[in-house]
């Protein structure tokens, strides 16, 4: 059975984010490929301009990237180079939700992608098991 968090740990929790997204908006912004899962399967991914994980996270919630996921979620989050994004990632596969097929076949081969794909999750025959 799943407890309701108490308002104090929830207050905590969110005032810890809010102090986080402040800090990493004082950096440089980049662009971030993030990956979304749950126990059972990968949900699908994103490649979002951010600061950092939160703000990638706040980034993927303002575009509806991540809002039809349900469940426990786990997010993996990496930096990505702009070398890299102008040789590997085509424009039409930024700021929007990416399929399994779209990163199977678009980004999959592609150096930069292979391990965050795999942490991940999602190998060329689908997922991992």
């Amino acid at each position: 059975m799943h407890s309701t968090p108490r308002p104090a740990k929830v207050a905590d929790v969110e005032q810890k984010r809010a102090k986080e997204v402040a800090r990493e908006r004082r950096q440089r912004g980049g662009w971030y490929w993030l990956g979304f899962a749950n126990n059972s399967r990968f949900l699908g991914g994103a490649i979002v301009w951010a600061h950092g994980f939160e703000t990638a996270a706040l980034r993927a919630r303002k575009l509806n990237i991540s809002y039809g996921f349900r469940g426990q979620l786990e997010t993996f989050c990496e930096s990505i180079s702009a070398r890299d994004m102008r040789e590997c990632v085509p424009a039409d596969l930024r700021n929007r939700l990416l399929s399994e097929t779209d990163i199977l076949e678009q980004l999959a081969g592609q150096h930069l992608f292979d391990d965050a794909i795999g942490r991940t999750g999602l190998t060329s025959q689908g997922l991992r098991p």
